[in-house]
């Protein structure tokens, strides 16, 4: 599958991680790295998880 629209969102954001659902972009992307601030990296690696799933 070749992929034409890839949406990057930090995975510490529920809303627009939830938002992305409805979007109809090829790939979505958790970011875990530099949307997302130091202090929520765990909770943002949870909140990554739970989404995948």
């Amino acid at each position: 599958m070749r992929a034409r629209s890839v949406l990057y969102l930090p995975a510490s954001n529920a809303r627009a991680v939830e938002k992305a659902r409805g979007l109809t972009c090829d790939v979505a992307v958790l970011d875990l790295e530099d949307a997302v601030a130091p202090e929520m990296k765990a909770d943002a690696r949870a909140a990554a998880v739970a989404a995948a799933r």
